[in-house]
Formats: C-alpha cells, structure tokens, sequence
C-alpha cells in the first residue's frame, strides 16, 4: 500500500497587488519590504541625527567649562586663547576667539567710522573758510564752521574762531585744518592697521601651530599701527592712547614695551621709523640726506651769488656754472615739486573716482607759495636773485621785456597750472618749466648783452642778475661737462 506524504506548496502565491492577503495566504509583495528598509533607514537616520546634536551640545558644554576655567587663570582673553591652544582645546580656542573678535571689530570699526565724521567735517569747515574774504562772509561762516568743528574740539572751538575777521588767522586757520586733516588720515590708517591684525589674530586654527602663525602675521599689522598712531602723536596723553588700546585689543605686550613709554618729539618719530619696511627706510634715509645735501647748497649758492655781485660791481666776471652742476639743480627741483604734488594729491584726489575735488582758495594760495618757494631756491641755485628781488631790479633798471617775463613766472608758480593727472585751474602743482629752445635763448643773450654794452645799466645789482641769467644761458648753449 503506498504512502501518501504531504510536502508544502513551495510556489509564491500571486496575490493581488498591493494587498496583505488574497489567493497568497497574506504573504507580503517586494513593494511592500522596501517601504519597511526605507522607513528602518529613515528611523536610523534620525537616531543618528540625535546623537550628533547630543555630542554637539556636550562638545558646546565642554568647551564653555573650559572657557571659563581658563579664563579664570588670565588677565587678557588672549592669553586664554593662546592656553586653550596649547591644551589642544583648538574647538573651544576658536569659539573663544570668535567672540572676542565680533566684540572689538566692533569697536574698531565705530572708531573709524567716528573718525572719518571728523575727517568730513574738517574737510567741509575748510571748503567754507576758503570763500572767506571780508567780514560779512566771516560772520556768514562762522556759526557754520563751529557747529561742524564743535564735536571734534569741544566748547573750545569759539576761543580759536575770532570775532572779526583777520585774513591772517583765517589762513593760519586754514593752515590749521590742513594739518589737521593730514592727522585724522594717519589716525584712519593706524585703525586699519588694527583691524587687520584683530581679524589675523583671531581666525579660525585647525592646531596650536597654524595659531601661532597666525600671531605672527598679525604682529606685522601691530607694528603698523602702533607705528603710525605713536608716530603721530603729539603729547604723553595721544602716546598713552594708542599703547593702551592697542593691548586692550590684543597686541603683543613686548611690541608696545619697545615703542617706550614715554612721549617725546624723538620718540616719536623713531616709532614712525619703525613700521618702515627696509625700503621704505633706506627711502626716507635718502630723503633727510637729500634735504641735508639741499640745505648746503643753497648755502653755497647764496655765498656765490654774493661774490658774483662783488666781481659784477667791479666789472668782474662772476662764476660759471658747469653743465654738471646744472643738470644736478634741474634734478633737485623737479624731486620738489614732484614731492609738493603728491602732498596735494593725497589731500584732495578723490580716491573713489580718482578725479580733484575742489581746493578752496586759501589752500590754492598756500600751494602757489610753496611752489614760488621751490623755485626760488632753484633760482638761488644758479646764482640768480630770486623772483622778488628780479622784479624789482628789473623795474628799477627800466627792463621791461625782462620785468614782463619775471612777472609772468612769477604769475603761474603761484596759480599753478594743468598736469597729466589734474586739469588745468586745479590748482595743482605744475611740472618744471621747458628748457628753452636754442634760439630763444641766443635771442634773450643778444638782449642782455646790448643791454650790458651800452652803458644804460649802471646799477651794480642789476648787472649782476643780467650777467648770471647770461651765464646761465650760456652754460645752456656752450655746456662745459666736468667733474664735481
């Protein structure tokens, strides 16, 4: 008799779609055991999720403890920092020093933007006090002047604003807020200079070592800044100023020690010295040296142009000039008047549209004066008489070709003229004058020459400038190189 054995259905059932149950007994479709492992992953992934915000805010926690124990152990949030590195505590460092930094950019930024107020107002005071002419304008633009000035100087600015007008101390004024503004920039600077070395110093490190680097490269702009707001100090109180804010905010302690701590004029202008790179040095170097040089050969100058007028008033022959020497003055004075026109530049070049703004009218006298200045001692140079002392020989001699000319000179130097960079009635300073062309100076020595021949000229003085300014253009058409 056979035997029956009954083994199970091991066919998949087919169901119907989507359902539990059905022809298949309720066995489960594959659609249904994916939707389970995506909600297994979503549920792992949120666990995960959890965890890391819990180790978030126990790292948050442990830094804050070791923050505060740290700090505890300090003066300064930089030396905790600076601790926090060094434990290896680089999460809690940088949180630390993300704080301080948000905290005292802050605060230097108010600074410079306070600053940049005062360098506004003072700009517009001069605007105003250059259209000053006469008493009634003064009385229009006094009250303007000491409410833009009263928020920088204080109650004090009525003492300083005369009653009446006084051209002479509305140009010493003038003069004043010239200065003033050229301290109010170097101030901006040194703020700036601070600022970097803030954001330097507190940036985000991985270790203790790329902090370190990091210290140093902020040393770099501390010394900057200390350089340039010491270095423009005035008195102990400016001097004490920037030592203190400058380790309130972070600076090296052995880098403020070694500006000293006392002011003096000397001690200012070393720390100015200091935050010269070695080129910048060896540039300022020359430049004293140049002005020494300067200096002495104006001296020469004049002692020569003093024995040129002995030997023309006994009909000597004076001094010539070689083509070395001349060529030596022409160099000199074109370092002048370029050095006067980057001063004016700086003070009055927008630097956002690179265009002039307009230099009031007492700032546009000054600059002509200094420009007759340069050119005089390069008048001295050559063993001639200056502007004023031509003219008035030339007037006393009857010279009117030459009284005309002089004049003329004289005229630009103080109006000045274009240049590439400004357009012409700007105010600015004028490149030196063209040589003149060979025949317009054989022209001016045959005027000169009849003029000393006839007999006309009997002034001493006189025949002493004519005969230099023959020299001189004699150096021009006949030049004798030599050494020095």
């Amino acid at each position: 008799m056979p035997i029956n054995i009954n083994m199970p259905d091991t066919r998949i059932a087919r169901g119907n779609f989507g359902s539990g149950g059905g022809d298949g007994g309720g066995a489960s479709n594959p659609f249904q055991t994916f939707g389970q492992l995506v909600g297994l992953r979503e549920a792992r992934d949120q666990m995960e999720t959890r965890r890391l915000q819990l180790d978030k805010m126990r790292e948050a926690e442990d830094d804050d403890r070791a923050i505060r124990e740290t700090l505890q152990r300090y003066e300064s949030p930089d030396e905790a920092i600076g601790d926090l590195y060094h434990q290896g505590r680089s999460s809690a460092a940088n949180v630390l020093s993300k704080q301080v930094y948000d905290h005292r950019k802050a605060q230097a930024d108010a600074y410079k933007d306070q600053l940049a107020n005062y360098g506004q107002r003072l700009k517009l005071s001069g605007n105003i006090m250059s259209g000053v002419t006469d008493d009634p304008s003064y009385q229009n633009a006094r009250p303007a002047v000491e409410a833009m000035l009263k928020p920088i100087f204080g109650d004090g600015v009525a003492d300083i604003l005369p009653t009446t007008f006084d051209k002479d101390h509305v140009d010493k004024l003038l003069k004043m807020g010239m200065d003033a503004q050229e301290r109010n920039q170097q101030d901006q600077n040194a703020v700036v200079n601070a600022r970097e070395a803030i954001r330097l110093q507190n940036q985000t490190a991985n270790d203790n070592e790329q902090y370190k680097k990091n210290q140093l490269e902020a040393r770099k702009y501390w010394q900057g800044s200390l350089s340039t707001g010491l270095g423009n100090s005035r008195n102990q109180a400016e001097w004490d100023f920037w030592q203190q804010q400058a380790v309130e905010n972070g600076a090296p302690k052995d880098l403020v020690a070694g500006f000293g701590r006392q002011w003096s004029p000397d001690a200012a202008a070393h720390a100015k010295r200091l935050g010269l790179t070695s080129a910048q040095e060896e540039a300022d170097v020359a430049r004293d040296a140049a002005g020494v040089r300067a200096d002495r050969r104006l001296e020469l100058a004049e002692a020569a142009a003093a024995r040129a007028e002995a030997n023309a008033a006994g009909g000597g022959a004076g001094t010539r000039i070689t083509a070395t020497r001349q060529s030596d003055i022409t160099q000199d004075t074109a370092k002048e008047y370029a050095k006067l026109e980057a001063e004016i530049r700086e003070a009055h070049m927008n630097k956002t549209t690179g265009a002039f703004d307009p230099i009031p009218e007492g700032m546009q006298k000054e600059y002509g004066r200094r420009r007759l200045t340069i050119a005089d001692a390069d008048r001295r140079a050559r063993l001639l008489p200056t502007y004023d002392e031509s003219i008035a020989q030339a007037q006393k001699s009857g010279d009117a070709a030459g009284l005309a000319k002089l004049q003329r000179e004289k005229d630009s130097l103080l109006t000045g003229g274009g240049t590439a960079t400004a357009p012409a009635g700007t105010a600015t300073t004028p490149a030196p004058a063209p040589r003149p062309k060979p025949a317009q100076d054989a022209a001016r020595a045959q005027e000169l020459a009849t003029q000393l021949n006839s007999g006309q000229v009997t002034d001493p003085a006189v025949k002493a400038r004519m005969r230099a300014e023959l020299r001189e253009i004699s150096g021009r058409l006949y030049p004798t190189p030599t050494s020095r």
